[in-house]
């Protein structure tokens, strides 16, 4: 399901939302939920800096400490 982008928008201004947002419409997120193999939106993705999916089910923003220990532990720390 694809939302309204206006209203998308705001949601994101509004809730101050400290990552990087796509909106898809309801073609490009049905093509995404294909390829990736995952249910739905919203979803907390980990992409490695040559664009390979690495997490499709990345701890959420505000859950910082386990997003920390999933990162840590992509970094090998």
């Amino acid at each position: 399901m694809s939302s309204n982008k206006a209203n998308w928008k705001k949601a994101v201004k509004n809730l101050q939302l400290p990552s990087i947002h796509y909106f898809h419409d309801k073609d490009q997120s049905k093509l995404f939920r294909e390829k990736v193999n995952f249910p739905g939106f919203p979803s907390y993705l980990i992409i490695d800096k040559e664009g390979k999916l690495v997490t499709k089910n990345a701890p959420r923003f505000s859950d910082t400490e386990s997003l920390k220990i999933e990162l840590n532990k992509l970094l090998n720390y």
